[in-house]
């Protein structure tokens, strides 16, 4: 028994000296003045991290060298490290502040609007398969499904009789989903036709279908998200169910404390859980609409930003807005490369990234009294080019593809939605 304690000791000390332990102060470079609050963490393993203190200070412990240590901090560029044995003792980091230039949203080019659907018929919803438009139209209670061309030729229509029907769905494996309020129904075009396929309850779409953002050869990448977004995880999980590992974890370290401690519902125990056979009906009122007050005030001011991940042709694109960079990784989930970002800090910014996949082309899009603006990305500076002015301001969807905008607008003073497309010139 002694003998077994020493080794599990000795074996204790080994794993321990196999950390290496990085202590240094992060400053900024023309003030000298300390960082605090600086994401420091390992790009190939991004799950070991820490935060620096009011003082600038941190202590990272990196299971191996040599090791490459992101520093990433709002306001600031994103600097990596290539840590070994030789510079493992170095005392003082740097970080430059990142004089960015956001886009400029100035009219470059506006474009023509084309509309795809017919006037005066209202859409709820539309999704891009392929070469074919597919969308939801409605005229009074009637529902029906619309299979078109990109130039909005219609090829096949087919009335729907399904009660609740909410959207369509693309799945991360490219296939067609009819989403209604207690189900979803599989959809299979083939020959310029629409047909209905397998039924399935709405709770296996929420589990399954929903955080399915990328379909690779033998795997699936499923994001989570918990903490009304502030927290996102992805995972990647076989397609034959045989084994899943998390990929990347990204988390608003900021507002997840006041998401904690200040407005987080509480429904348990004690005499502070809400029960109506306790309390008298005005009393359940004025606590349930106290409730509601609370639930809106965190939906709105601690919402997070949508994390989104994209398949490309031999990497995956992870636009981590938090610590404001696009993570490239293999397709078996490992870091490769962190690009600088910043387009995501301006204020028209509408909180979404567009990838088409024909042209193999990011997009951003920007919000304006007069408009929408489109800017493509580019993947190697992470800056945002000269944006294109689309005339238009009240969108409730939009894509892109082969270089075509397709949005869906509502007609001014009028209360049906029209779907539009848009080419983009030089492309």
């Amino acid at each position: 028994m002694k003998y077994l304690m020493t080794c599990l000791l000795l074996c204790g000390s080994l794993l321990l000296s196999a950390q290496h332990s990085f202590t240094a102060k992060v400053f900024d470079e023309e003030t000298n003045l300390p960082l605090e609050g600086v994401n420091v963490f390992l790009l190939e393993k991004q799950d070991i991290g820490t935060t620096t203190n009011s003082s600038g200070a941190f202590q990272l412990n990196v299971p191996r060298l040599p090791a490459n240590v992101v520093f990433s901090y709002l306001g600031y560029r994103t600097d990596t490290l290539q840590l070994t044995s030789q510079n493992l003792s170095m005392e003082v980091v740097t970080l430059k502040a990142n004089i960015f230039q956001l886009p400029s949203i100035e009219v470059s080019a506006q474009m023509e609007l084309l509309p795809v659907t017919r006037p005066k018929h209202s859409v709820l919803d539309f999704s891009l398969w392929n070469d074919y438009v597919v969308y939801i139209r409605y005229i009074g209670q009637q529902k029906s499904l619309v299979l078109t061309d990109l130039e909005g030729s219609v090829l096949y229509e087919k009335e729907l009789d399904f009660k609740g029907i909410q959207k369509l769905h693309r799945s991360c494996l490219g296939n067609l989903h009819l989403v209604t309020a207690t189900k979803g129904v599989e959809l299979h075009i083939q020959n310029d036709k629409i047909s209905l396929g397998k039924e399935y309850n709405r709770k296996f779409y929420e589990l399954y279908l929903e955080p399915c953002v990328a379909g690779l050869e033998k795997e699936i990448i499923l994001r989570y998200e918990k903490d009304l977004g502030l927290r996102t995880t992805f995972i990647k999980a076989r397609k034959d169910a045989n084994g899943s590992k998390v990929i990347y974890r990204v988390a608003n370290q900021d507002k997840l404390q006041t998401y904690y401690e200040k407005y987080r519902m509480i429904h348990s125990e004690g005499n502070n859980s809400i029960n109506m056979l306790d309390i008298q009906y005005g009393d359940f009122k004025r606590a349930q609409r106290a409730e509601f007050e609370r639930d809106f005030y965190r939906k709105i001011f601690l919402k997070g930003i949508e994390i989104p991940l994209i398949a490309m042709e031999d990497s995956l694109a992870i636009f981590d807005f938090i610590r404001g960079s696009i993570v490239y990784t293999d397709m078996d989930g490992k870091p490769t490369s962190l690009l600088p970002i910043d387009f995501h800090l301006n204020k028209d910014w509408d909180k979404q990234v567009i990838y088409d996949v024909k042209t193999k082309k990011l997009f951003a899009s920007f919000r304006k009294p007069v408009g929408r603006f489109i800017a493509e990305v580019d993947p190697y500076t992470g800056k945002c080019r000269d944006p294109y002015h689309l005339p238009t301001s009240l969108v409730k969807k939009i894509d892109i593809h082969n270089g075509q905008v397709f949005l869906l607008q509502s007609e001014p003073h009028l209360s049906y939605w029209t779907l539009y497309r848009v080419q983009l010139k030089h492309l």
